[in-house]
């Protein structure tokens, strides 16, 4: 039985990379919604913009290597490959300094 799937989904689209994405940093507190990652998000943003930006940027550069790479659908689709990202995104607000030329590099 093959585990692997298409690059694209089915439905594919925009909205559906949002709702994974967001699943991703719903599954930092064990939530498999979108809903509870976008909270969370917001939740970060309000603490610190830097940590929240870096924590989405993590969580969108997760989920799309996963989407190109061709990786499971259901484990992409449920957040699981998008939580690291946003993890690593937390870490790097916190150890990197928040200046204009850190922010800049790190989109792109």
């Amino acid at each position: 039985d093959d585990v692997g799937v298409e690059a694209t989904s089915s439905q594919g689209g925009v909205f559906t990379f949002a709702d994974h994405t967001l699943r991703g940093i719903g599954q930092v507190v064990f939530a498999n919604s979108s809903k509870s990652g976008a909270a969370l998000l917001a939740f970060l943003t309000a603490v610190d913009p830097f940590l929240g930006s870096l924590s989405l940027l993590g969580a969108v550069s997760a989920t799309a290597t996963a989407k190109a790479m061709g990786v499971n659908e259901e484990a992409v689709s449920s957040g699981l490959l998008g939580y690291n990202g946003t993890l690593v995104g937390a870490v790097f607000s916190v150890f990197l300094p928040s200046t204009l030329p850190v922010a800049a590099a790190a989109l792109a």
